[in-house]
């Protein structure tokens, strides 16, 4: 099976299964976990259409309205008591020399930056991953067609972008064909979202050539209109991801190089960071986008009572928390998770979660024996004590997984049905399947040494596992070797026991679902139609309720099967001073700030 081809392989955004290179030294495992956590390719391209060429238009200003000032850079001496500070885990991938530009973005750290800049046509509500229309539509702004193939999206007018330039229908419209484009001079990068979603991942969770750019119209100046070929459900789950943030044409110059961040959002680059600057230098500011309020419905938009918010990098080994208590900073999410039980009732800061939009399981190969037999897989998930595998390795932010779907996901169930930690009963499993004293041939389980957002120790959790089949006298042995040669003989089925995770994005369950289960694939072994069946109706159905009865019916039907085992489910600690108000941890690990204040 093939992977996404995206930079989340190397900062958490999970896999089908999670083996990596050679396992590193371990005690360089939690280190690289600070640095990981938050910081992976064809289907029909769409039909040809027009592509956004024309040249950039000068910036406009309007007289009336509120000027963004330019700012000369000043030494730094922000207080965190006074302003927001953020210490990010890495130092951005935009930092590097890619820009702001959403649509070329998947590491966190610099999707978290974007998130204040840019608005997108749909948005997460706080601490969820249900989503609403954006501030800037108007009341029922939103309509979909019967057939669900036409989206009608209404916008108030006046509306600017923080230079003043119009943030109208046509503007989203350039963000739409620049995506789509790649012929057009603005699109240049990997877009991967783009093509992740829209693309050229037939099979997996995107809907490939399902935009239908020959029916993308503007009625008017306050109207678009979006066209599929095919109904897709998540569309606005996918519209609320950050990488698909509507970017001003200003935002680049005559030749199609991106070379400005201007967006509609509640915040705009104040300071840009400069990595060759003096150490003082080295950070960036945001201010409030004068232009944010105009004409939008007050009682919708945020409170934005921070003038300014700072953006820090805590490089290397610099702690987080460490920063925290010496009072340089106001919040952080680089924290080593063993850390968190010991700073819990700090009183300077508060440890939050962002609830679990991720999986750890155990993959277990159905094509390779003794696992072909149900019996046995089934002593695997009586054998496994999940409840003491979380408590030993996950630091007080694991969840014993009860179905593939995390907490966070849009199709949660809480009171399935799994197997409660049984020994005996594992064992009677095994005798029935003909093995009455065991399985004393080693089995190998293939385990990644590269922490993830769901795997704080992939080894300390592959040997808890290999502790409690050894009770059932399950002889398993861990086994490693390089990231490349990982995915190849997982994906050719050559690996009895694996450890795999993932990482969600969008909360829809489609995501996790479809991707794992929507084909036959070789690293489970495991083909079943009627599931199959569940997925494909699902992902075409706009009822809410039908969809929810497909997806549960899949979560069983995986439970009964046991292709893979859940494991864990896994929150995410961001800590705060206690005298913020408003930061509500979101799932996706990318929250938005314009609704902080300080006590």
């Amino acid at each position: 099976m093939r992977n996404k081809c995206s930079p989340f392989l190397d900062s958490g955004k999970g896999v089908r299964g999670l083996g990596q290179k050679g396992l590193l030294a371990r005690a360089l495992v939690v280190l690289l976990t600070l640095n990981l956590l938050l910081a992976a390719c064809g289907g029909d391209e769409p039909r040809p259409t027009p592509t956004p060429n024309s040249p950039v238009p000068q910036t406009q200003t309007f007289s009336s309205l509120p000027i963004a000032q330019e700012t000369t850079p000043a030494p730094y001496n922000y207080s965190p008591d006074k302003t927001f500070i953020f210490g990010l885990s890495q130092e951005p991938i935009a930092f590097g020399g890619s820009g702001l530009d959403p649509a070329n973005l998947t590491d966190y750290p610099s999707l978290r930056i974007t998130r204040q800049i840019y608005d997108t046509l749909f948005e997460f509500k706080p601490n969820s991953m249900e989503i609403q229309p954006a501030n800037f539509m108007k009341p029922n702004g939103v309509q979909v067609s019967d057939d669900g193939l036409t989206y009608t999206i209404r916008i108030g007018g006046g509306l600017k972008f923080s230079d003043g330039s119009n943030f109208d229908a046509e503007a989203i419209r350039f963000n739409f064909l620049r995506w789509a484009s790649p012929s057009g001079i603005y699109h240049r990068g990997d877009f991967w979202a783009y093509r992740y979603y829209f693309v050229d991942q037939q099979g997996f969770s995107g809907y490939p050539g399902n935009l239908d750019l020959i029916r993308l119209q503007i009625p008017d100046e306050r109207t678009i209109v979006i066209g599929l070929k095919n109904p897709m459900p998540m569309l606005p789950q996918l519209l609320a991801m950050p990488q698909f943030g509507l970017v001003a044409r200003s935002s680049f110059d005559d030749k199609g190089n991106f070379v400005k961040p201007i967006g509609s959002g509640p915040y705009m680059v104040d300071k840009a960071y400069d990595k060759n600057a003096r150490s003082d230098q080295r950070y960036m500011t945001l201010k409030k986008n004068p232009y944010y309020e105009i004409e939008k419905d007050p009682k919708k938009l945020p409170k934005r009572s921070l003038e300014t918010l700072v953006l820090r990098v805590l490089p290397g080994n610099q702690d987080g928390l460490r920063e925290l208590k010496d009072n340089r900073i106001s919040a952080t999410d680089k924290i080593r998770p063993e850390e968190v039980p010991t700073n819990s009732n700090d009183s300077q800061f508060e440890i939050k979660r962002r609830p679990a939009l991720n999986l750890a399981f155990l993959g277990i190969n159905q094509a390779r024996p003794p696992f072909d037999k149900e019996e046995v897989r089934q002593a695997l998930a009586y054998g496994i004590n999940l409840k003491a595998l979380v408590a030993a390795n996950y630091n007080g932010l694991g969840i014993p997984a009860a179905g593939f779907l995390p907490p966070a996901t849009l199709g949660y169930t809480p009171d399935l049905k799994t197997y409660p930690y049984d020994p005996q009963k594992a064992k009677d499993l095994l005798a029935q399947a003909g093995y009455p004293d065991g399985i004393s041939t080693p089995l190998e389980l293939w385990v990644l040494p590269v922490p993830r957002l769901y795997y704080p120790d992939a080894s300390k959790v592959a040997k808890s596992i290999i502790d409690d089949l050894a009770k059932i006298n399950i002889k398993v042995v861990a086994r490693d070797e390089s990231w490349v040669s990982f995915n190849a003989n997982r994906d050719d089925g050559k690996y009895s026991l694996f450890l795999g995770g993932w990482q969600g994005e969008n909360g829809d369950p489609d995501e996790f679902f479809y991707h794992f289960f929507g084909e036959d694939h070789k690293d489970t072994g495991y083909s079943n139609p009627e599931l199959q069946g569940y997925l494909r109706d699902a992902r075409q159905s706009l009822d809410s309720t039908l969809r929810q009865s497909l997806y549960q019916k899949a979560n069983q039907t995986i439970i009964k099967d046991i292709p893979v085992l859940p494991l864990a489910y896994s929150d995410l600690p961001v800590a705060v001073r206690r005298d913020i108000l408003g930061y509500d941890p979101h799932p996706s690990g990318i929250e938005s700030w314009a609704n902080l204040s300080f006590k």
